[in-house]
């Protein structure tokens, strides 16, 4: 099996897009080479309704490229990382403050990912995609502001609704599951304890 978790060095709209679609099709051409039999690869939930952002149209083209290939395939849809939240925070930076929309999001440890994208490894292909999202559901301006005051960060958190999220423009539900998901176990004060005590 193959499980391919790569990801872009520049988060520019277009070389975003480029990277994703070389890779993806040079992989695919790799993998039935290689007689590749179970073909997993990581991507986000909600991630057809972000075609706004870039990143997430090179995600949607990552997708589509691993579907069109004869190789049979399990695409596993996370929601973001508990370990994106200082990046999340900074993208939506202006000045003093953090610009983010009170939308759902269920972020889940980046530990119990890898574990789900394991065990889906070693499991017959499903030829779709599965889901896996923290068993709790958050606002993501109110967790970011959560955040953000336990690290004695002194900027401001506001919430704004037309605030875009990596480029697209969120509803409430946009990055929740719309389907059948696999929870995680950790929630976020716990991960929020742990990776405070970690070194």
């Amino acid at each position: 099996m193959v499980v391919d978790v790569t990801n872009s060095p520049s988060l520019d709209d277009d070389a975003v897009v480029v990277f994703f679609e070389a890779s993806a099709s040079n992989i695919a051409k790799a993998d039935v080479g290689a007689g590749v039999r179970h073909k997993v690869a990581l991507s986000i939930v909600g991630v057809d309704r972000l075609s706004e952002g870039g990143y997430f149209r090179a995600k949607i083209a990552q997708e589509k490229i691993i579907e069109d290939a004869p190789v049979p395939f399990t695409i596993v849809r996370a929601t973001q990382f508990f370990e994106f939240i200082a990046g999340i925070a900074q993208r939506a930076t202006e000045g003093n403050a953090v610009h983010l929309p009170p939308v759902f999001f269920q972020p889940i440890a980046a530990h119990e990912v890898v574990g789900f994208l394991a065990r889906t490894s070693v499991g017959p292909p499903v030829n779709g995609v599965v889901e896996i999202a923290s068993p709790t559901t958050h606002r993501l301006d109110q967790l970011v502001r959560e955040y953000v005051g336990t690290r004695g960060d002194l900027r401001q958190v506001v919430t704004d609704i037309n605030a875009p999220y990596s480029g697209a423009r969120l509803d409430e539900g946009t990055l929740l599951s719309d389907g059948k998901v696999t929870l995680g176990l950790i929630v976020f004060d716990d991960w929020l304890n742990l990776s405070s005590v970690a070194p």
